[in-house]
């Protein structure tokens, strides 16, 4: 009987101790998401911008050039694990290709 006092403490701390690090892998996890999201809202608020821009006729090659520094910018920023190279360069040949049909035009 003296025996199973200190393993029942001892499994006890140790069920404490593995609810402690799954608490503590989940609120990473969450916050890893999050992180992530908020991530993807910026990319695709940066894309989004800059076609509204460009698709209005009424907009400038000025405008254009400043809507495409912005976005590049933004994304540029938001590169940091370097996964958005190539969502960049379709960026800059849509633009480039924007920007040609303006000057022509």
């Amino acid at each position: 009987m003296d025996f199973l006092v200190p393993v029942a403490l001892v499994v006890a701390v140790l069920a404490a101790l593995m609810t402690y690090r799954r608490l503590v892998a989940n609120g990473t996890t969450r916050q890893r998401n999050a992180r992530l999201v908020e991530r993807q809202k910026a990319i695709q608020s940066a894309i989004d911008t800059l076609g509204f821009t460009l698709k209005s006729s009424s907009t400038t090659i000025q405008e254009g050039d400043d809507a495409m520094r912005i976005a590049r910018d933004a994304l540029q920023q938001l590169d940091a694990q370097g996964d958005l190279s190539e969502l960049i360069a379709d960026n800059e040949q849509f633009f480039k290709e924007w920007r040609a049909s303006r000057v022509s035009a």
